[in-house]
């Protein structure tokens, strides 16, 4: 489990508190007195668990339960005990030093002998937008929440960690992949490429982005790049043959004013009164359906 650093900030608070808090009588507060220390434990009315009885009385507590959920509570007349600081929240304190609320750990501050009350501000980090890789747990106790991070079920072949079951590929290599079972087994895809197999190519091997064997483009004298047809108005389909891929607004820059839209096999589309291009590169040897305005003679979709 990361452990990540919590921010904490000091705000100081000068109030004129009213006594509204009568769990702690400052003037009982005896840290010299003398306890046994046999252990029945007791809840004071600060939240806070005492050894005994005895601990929970000097330190001030007016009220506290045992294991039992017997109460015991001492009257004091607290509204003659000065407060001395009071947080935002409105709790009220008596005492000089460190205090945090028991029932709200992100409350805690310093109330100091002028009674002024410097609050801490936490910044927890996952709060503030730091991703978690697993689960968020709130810590009893705990103002800032803990993340709990997922096991991984696979480990891929090259070293990959893996938290889902089903196929998988590894985004930075195409011929990273696999499938990962619900029992934790790695099973790796075998890849036969035909360049490293031997397979001849009359031309030359290209890699291929996003692909993991690289294809075979073959070197040919290219007489379709010097076609030229005439564009009816309405809908037109035209074969790309041109010595490479080309984005589709650049290849359609000359018709940009009579073009209403063109679309690939699978329905992606370029638009130009949006200026969208969901087509991207037109790839060479496909066909694409275009429809223009007018009628659009000599046209040379490779020029």
């Amino acid at each position: 489990m990361k452990t990540l650093s919590l921010f904490a900030v000091f705000i100081s608070i000068s109030v004129s508190a009213q006594n509204n808090n009568c769990c702690i009588n400052p003037n009982w507060v005896n840290p010299d007195a003398m306890c046994t220390e046999q252990y029945e434990p007791v809840t004071g009315c600060d939240g806070k668990l005492y050894s005994n009885a005895c601990f929970a009385s000097i330190a001030g507590v007016s009220s506290w339960e045992n294991s039992a959920g017997e109460l015991t509570n001492i009257d004091w007349d607290c509204a003659s005990s000065p407060v001395l600081c009071e947080t935002p929240s409105g709790v009220v304190i008596y005492e000089v030093g460190d205090w945090t609320n028991p029932d709200n750990p992100c409350e805690a501050g310093y109330c100091s002998a002028d009674g002024f009350f410097s609050q801490i501000v936490y910044d927890c980090p996952y709060e503030m937008g730091i991703p978690c890789e697993g689960e968020l747990v709130q810590v009893p106790g705990q103002c800032c929440s803990e993340c709990i991070e997922e096991e991984p079920l696979c480990t891929s072949s090259s070293g990959i960690e893996i938290y889902e079951a089903g196929d998988w590929f590894n985004p930075n290599n195409p011929c990273d992949a696999g499938f990962c079972g619900e029992d934790g087994t790695f099973s790796m895809m075998i890849i036969d490429c035909a360049e490293p197999m031997g397979v001849e190519c009359d031309g030359e091997w290209v890699d291929v982005e996003g692909q993991c064997c690289s294809e075979c483009v073959e070197i040919t004298d290219n007489v379709c790049s010097g076609v030229s047809i005439t564009l009816n108005q309405g809908w037109n389909m035209i074969g790309f043959g041109c010595d490479s891929d080309k984005n589709a607004s650049t290849t359609f820059s000359s018709i940009q004013n009579q073009l209403i839209i063109a679309k690939d096999g699978v329905g992606n589309a370029y638009l130009t009164e949006y200026d969208f291009n969901g087509i991207g590169d037109l790839k060479r040897g496909y066909g694409y359906l275009i429809k223009v305005t007018e009628e659009i003679p000599n046209y040379n979709i490779c020029r």
